[in-house]
C-alpha cells in the first residue's frame, strides 16, 4: 500500500486551475488560515497557519451611524482661542502658539491681566491650567514670551506692553500633543445629520467632533494638512479639526474629496459649481486659501473625480471611467494634465489602494486592477472575480504589510460583506490569496501606520451593529472563536497509461500544532467533490501532535481524493491551529479489464 506525503504547503487558496491541477502543497479551500514561513523548531517551514486577522473591538459603544471612512489623527498644535474681556474697551492683542507638552487631555488654559501698570510700568498676567495657578505676577514684554508646557504667548501684535484692563482674560483648549485618535465618519438617519465621532486611545467609548443637518451622500472624506483634520460629506463645507475645536474651514467652496500634493490641497469634484471634473489647488502651506484661478478641468464632464493619489512628482487622478496624471509646475498655470486609461464600469470611492506595494483600484464591474504608469490592468485573472465576488459595491480595499486586503459578500446572495481575502503581493507570478471571515467593511485610510501600535484598523458591521476594530489575533473580544478549515488539492494517481485509478483510502497522518486540549480536530475524507467519512480528535497535549486516522477502505474511494481538516481556534489562545504535515495510505482498485 503506497504512501502520498504533503511536507509542506506552499500555495493558498487557488481557483484558477481545477482541483486536480495545482501543486501538491497547495489549497483549493482555506478559511481563518494561511500559507506563512513560520519558524517551528528552530526550522523554517511554509504551513497553514491560523490566519492573524481576528480582530479585537476598541470601544464599546456602537457607532449608531454607517460608517464612511476611517483614519488616524494625533494632535499637534493648540486649540482656538476665546477672548473675554474685563470691560470695556478692553485689549485684545494676545496670540498663542506652540505645542502642549503636558498630560491635560482636552484641558482650559487661561491667560489673565492680573496687574495693571503705569507710564513705563508693563501690565502682568498669570496663567492657569484647568483651575490650577501655574504663575503669577509675569510682566508683559511685547515680544513672544513661553508660559511653560510648550506654550508660548505674544502680546506684540500692538506693539503695547499696556493699556489692558483688569481680569482681561484669554482662554485655548489643550491636549497632550502626540494624544492620538481614530476618527470615523458617515450619516446617521435618526438626527438625518453627517456625523464626525473620534475615539482617543486608551478609551472605551467615541465622542462626537461634529454633526452637521445634511441629506446622506454615502461620502465621508478626510485631508491631513499641517496640524488639522478637515472633513466633508460633499453635502456641506470643509470643516477642520485639531483635537479641540471643530471649526468651519475658510475655504468654503463644497467639494467630495481632497489630497495633498506638494505642500498644497488639492479639491476634488466641485459641488458648488457642478462641475464633477473640477479640481482645485490651494496656496502653498495653507488648505484653506484657494485663489479663484486656482482650478482646472480634468477630462470630460460627465466623468467625476473620485480619488487623488500623490506620487511625489506627480498627482494620480482617478475618475469614475479614467486616470489622468497632474504634473504641477512651479508657477500653477503652466501645470499640465496627461490623459490614461479607460475602462468600462466606474470606481468605487471605497475601492482604492494605494501604498508601498503599488497602486490598487476597485471597480464593482472590472474587480481588482492595478495602476501601473497611467496603464490600468486586472490584478487578479478574471476568473478570481467572478468566483469569489469582487464584484461587489461596497467592496473595501486596504493594505496591510505586504499584502492588500479586500473585504466582500461571501456569496451573491448576501446581504452585507462578511469575508476578507488578502492578495500576497511578493510573488507576482504566483499571486496567492487568503480568506477569513468577518464583517469588516472598511479599512483604516492611513493604514495603521501613524496610532495605535502601528496594527491595521477597519470598521465591522455586521447590519446592526458598527465597531471601530483592531486586527489582532491574540487578543479578540470581538469574538470567541473561529473556524479554521484548510482543504487540500484533489489528489488523483494514473498508471502507466495515464488513466486515473480509483483510489481506496486507508489511513491519514496529520501532524498539527493543537493551540488547547480542548477544541477538536476533525479530519473528512472527500472523494470526487463529496465527503465519504470522517473523524475527530481531541489532542492530548497543547503544542505539536501527531494522529493517524483510520478510515474505511469501502468507503472512502474515488478517483479524486482531497482531505479537508478543520479546528475551532479560541481568539484567547495565543498558539495558532497549525498543519505541519498530512500524509495518507491507499490501496489501488484494480481495474475490471486487468482482472
Amino acid at each position: 500500500m503506497p504512501d502520498k506525503v504533503v511536507e509542506t504547503l506552499t500555495g493558498g487558496l487557488n481557483l484558477l486551475a481545477h482541483p486536480t491541477q495545482l501543486k501538491d502543497d497547495q489549497c483549493q479551500r482555506l478559511e481563518n488560515m494561511e500559507v506563512r514561513p513560520t519558524n517551528i523548531g528552530n526550522n523554517l517551514t511554509y504551513l497553514a497557519l491560523t490566519s492573524r486577522f481576528s480582530y479585537s473591538r476598541l470601544h464599546t459603544d456602537n457607532l449608531s451611524m454607517v460608517p464612511h471612512n476611517l483614519i488616524e489623527y494625533v494632535v499637534r498644535g493648540i486649540g482656538s482661542v476665546v477672548y473675554a474681556s474685563g470691560t470695556a474697551g478692553s485689549l485684545n492683542d494676545a496670540s498663542f502658539s506652540g505645542a502642549f507638552t503636558g498630560t491635560a487631555i482636552n484641558g482650559s488654559l487661561i491667560v489673565r491681566i492680573d496687574s495693571v501698570g503705569g507710564a513705563g510700568i508693563a501690565d502682568q498676567i498669570e496663567w492657569e491650567l484647568n483651575g490650577v495657578i501655574q504663575a503669577s505676577g509675569i510682566a508683559i514684554t511685547g515680544a513672544l514670551q513661553s508660559l511653560g508646557q510648550g506654550i508660548s504667548v505674544d502680546f506684540g501684535t500692538t506693539g503695547s506692553t499696556t493699556h489692558h484692563v483688569l481680569a482681561d482674560a484669554w482662554t485655548i483648549n489643550v491636549s497632550e500633543n502626540g494624544t492620538r485618535f481614530l476618527v470615523t465618519g458617515g450619516y446617521d438617519s435618526t438626527g438625518g445629520a453627517f456625523v464626525i465621532k473620534s475615539l482617543r486611545d486608551g478609551q472605551t467609548t467615541t465622542s462626537v467632533v461634529s454633526s452637521q443637518v445634511t441629506a446622506n451622500t454615502s461620502v465621508c472624506s478626510f485631508l491631513l494638512f499641517n496640524n488639522y483634520l478637515y472633513y466633508t460629506n460633499g453635502g456641506v463645507a470643509w470643516r477642520r479639526w485639531n483635537g479641540l475645536n471643530d471649526v468651519a474651514s475658510g475655504f468654503t467652496t463644497i467639494t467630495r474629496y481632497a489630497t495633498q500634493h506638494k505642500n498644497k490641497a488639492i479639491y476634488l469634484y466641485d459641488v458648488t459649481n457642478n462641475r464633477p471634473n473640477r479640481l482645485w489647488v490651494s496656496n502653498t502651506g495653507d488648505a484653506e486659501v484657494v485663489p479663484a484661478a486656482n482650478n482646472f478641468a480634468v477630462g470630460d464632464y460627465s466623468d467625476g473625480l473620485v480619488i487623488g493619489i500623490d506620487q511625489l512628482e506627480r498627482l494620480l487622478l482617478v475618475k469614475e471611467k479614467s486616470v489622468h496624471a497632474f504634473y504641477m509646475a512651479p508657477t500653477l498655470a503652466d501645470s499640465s494634465i496627461l490623459r490614461g486609461d479607460e475602462w468600462k464600469g466606474s470606481i468605487s470611492p471605497l475601492g482604492s489602494v494605494w501604498g508601498p506595494f503599488g497602486t490598487y483600484l476597485y471597480s464593482n464591474t472590472a474587480g481588482i486592477q492595478s495602476v501601473s504608469g497611467l496603464y490600468v490592468q486586472p490584478a487578479v485573472l478574471q476568473l478570481y472575480n467572478q468566483l469569489k465576488g469582487f464584484r461587489n459595491q461596497r467592496a473595501a480595499m486596504g493594505f496591510n504589510e505586504d499584502q492588500v486586503m479586500i473585504s466582500t459578500l461571501s456569496s451573491s446572495g448576501a446581504a452585507r460583506n462578511n469575508r476578507v481575502y488578502t492578495l500576497d503581493l511578493l510573488d507576482d507570478e504566483n499571486p496567492r490569496i487568503y480568506q477569513w471571515n468577518a464583517a469588516l467593511t472598511l479599512f483604516c485610510q492611513n493604514h495603521g501606520t501613524l496610532t495605535f501600535n502601528n496594527k491595521m484598523k477597519a470598521i465591522e458591521d455586521d447590519g446592526t451593529n458598527r465597531f471601530i476594530v483592531e486586527l489582532d489575533q491574540t487578543a479578540s473580544v470581538a469574538e470567541a472563536s473561529f473556524d479554521c478549515i484548510a482543504q487540500t488539492k484533489d489528489f488523483v494517481i494514473t498508471g502507466e497509461d495515464l488513466i486515473p485509478r480509483t483510489q481506496l483510502v486507508d489511513h491519514v497522518i496529520l501532524d498539527f500544532i493543537a493551540p488547547n486540549i480542548v477544541n477538536t480536530v476533525t479530519i473528512e475524507v472527500l472523494a470526487d467533490g463529496a465527503t465519504v467519512q470522517s473523524a475527530t480528535f481531541t489532542p492530548t497535549v497543547t503544542g505539536f501532535n501527531r494522529r493517524v486516522f483510520k478510515f474505511s477502505r469501502h468507503i472512502c474511494r474515488g478517483y479524486r481524493i482531497s482531505f479537508r481538516i478543520s479546528n475551532t481556534q479560541s481568539a484567547t489562545n495565543a498558539l495558532r491551529f497549525a498543519i505541519l504535515r498530512l500524509g495518507y495510505n491507499y490501496d489501488i482498485e484494480q481495474r475490471v479489464d486487468q482482472l
